[in-house]
């Protein structure tokens, strides 16, 4: 009875909204398109001042939603914004995922100077605020535990609406509430004024029992919150990285130049991983790629380069093709690659890794073998040289001299080639 009594209220309500000329809440929208670039500049800083460690916080990394449509653009271009906005939650349940209030993030884009500074100057006020928040009503609560300050939701007119999560799924939840947010409260306002519930109340509802414990129970693995990058990601090497970085909690892109590979690529990994489709030798669809990556998810923390093929042929008399077209897979790729994580993690500065698949061929070189051979020790120095530049700032260069582990480059064929190149069986290869 009860039940049939809320559905009949609701339908109601829902009949005489419908039925209301709706208000203009916004100004007329302007058609000017935001540059890329601004997104790739602010993100990287969201997440570095967000992974900030205070005085009760753990080290951590997040990760964001950018939503943004002509609702959503209307809604924040309403000049009344910061009264609407922060009244609270369109439900009480919804302020685990969202906290009490959004963060709003105003930003002239068309000039966009200071970023770092706006940034850093939001946030931080934020989180003083919700420290304010929670001394006011902690003496609603029993012995209640300060929650991590950070916002889940940041609101930039111009721009769009941002989740914040320590993974996809947890930004994408916060998206999708504040999505719903949008909705209620323009309804709302369109026939009267939006009113949440009081600020204890809500307090109440964050620190319940019963509503933390179901954040607890959130598993955090190793790398949750990073961002991992791997180039011949749908290769059998790729896919190999893939699934260990996923077992540690780590979103994953996929480069992948080969469409079989992408076709092929399990579906259980398609679920989860990001496939871009990109040719890793063109530094241009390199920085296409950054650029979506930190557009879906805010940057980058751990670039594991990979792709590689294996180009063979007597040194002396190989063809300049042969050997350009391996330096463009075997080493240049690899600095395409190093080149734009390296500006994204220098912009978080939350440190990062930089990892190569380089070869056995870089300190053992075979017969035959140099065109592969070359490129490969170049790129052994410049896991090196990226090591001895950047580590001051907490990136981390590394990489593994592989040697016969059967996939797209080691298949019967150059097994066969390789044995005899080593005079050796191709069982004892």
């Amino acid at each position: 009875e009860s039940y049939d009594r809320m559905i009949k209220l609701v339908a109601i309500a829902e009949k005489k909204i419908n039925k209301v000329t709706n208000k203009i809440l916004t100004k007329k929208l302007t058609s000017k398109k935001i540059r890329p670039q601004i997104v790739n500049d602010l993100f990287p800083l969201i997440r570095k001042y967000l992974s900030k460690k205070e005085k009760n916080e753990s080290d951590s990394k997040w990760v964001l939603d950018l939503r943004t449509n002509d609702k959503i653009l209307k809604y924040l271009n309403n000049p009344n914004l910061k009264d609407f906005s922060q009244r609270g939650p369109v439900t009480p349940d919804h302020v685990i995922r969202t906290k009490p209030k959004p963060l709003i993030l105003n930003i002239n884009y068309e000039r966009a100077k200071n970023l770092d500074n706006i940034v850093k100057k939001e946030i931080e006020i934020f989180k003083k605020n919700y420290h304010k928040y929670f001394l006011r009503n902690r003496k609603y609560v029993s012995k209640p535990i300060e929650l991590d300050p950070n916002p889940r939701l940041i609101l930039s007119p111009g721009l769009g609406l941002i989740g914040i999560g320590r993974s996809k799924k947890e930004a994408k939840i916060a998206s999708d509430l504040a999505e719903v947010t949008v909705d209620v409260i323009s309804k709302a306002e369109s026939i009267g004024k939006f009113k949440s519930i009081p600020d204890k109340e809500i307090f109440k509802v964050e620190y319940w029992p019963l509503e933390q414990a179901k954040l607890k129970n959130l598993k955090r693995l190793s790398l949750t919150g990073h961002v991992t990058v791997i180039s011949g990601g749908c290769g059998t090497i790729g896919l190999a990285i893939a699934r260990e970085f996923i077992r540690e909690g780590s979103e994953i892109v996929l480069l992948e130049n080969n469409t079989y590979n992408i076709k092929n690529t399990p579906q259980e990994i398609k679920k989860i991983a990001k496939i871009i489709k990109c040719d890793v030798t063109n530094q241009l669809e390199v920085k296409k790629a950054f650029v979506e990556i930190i557009r879906t998810y805010g940057g980058v923390n751990v670039l594991v380069s990979n792709a590689g093929a294996a180009w063979q042929g007597e040194i002396g008399s190989v063809s300049k093709k042969v050997i350009k077209d391996s330096f463009d897979l075997n080493f240049y790729a690899h600095q395409h690659l190093s080149q734009e994580s390296i500006k994204i993690m220098l912009k978080q500065n939350t440190g990062g890794i930089l990892l190569y698949n380089i070869s056995k061929q870089s300190v053992n070189p075979g017969i035959n073998f140099g065109p592969y051979g070359l490129p490969k020790a170049s790129t052994l120095f410049l896991m090196r040289q990226y090591a001895l530049e950047y580590g001051q700032y907490g990136i981390r260069a590394n990489g593994i001299n592989a040697d016969r582990i059967r996939s797209g480059i080691l298949n019967d064929e150059l097994i066969s080639s390789r044995a005899k190149s080593r005079k050796v069986s191709e069982k004892d290869y």
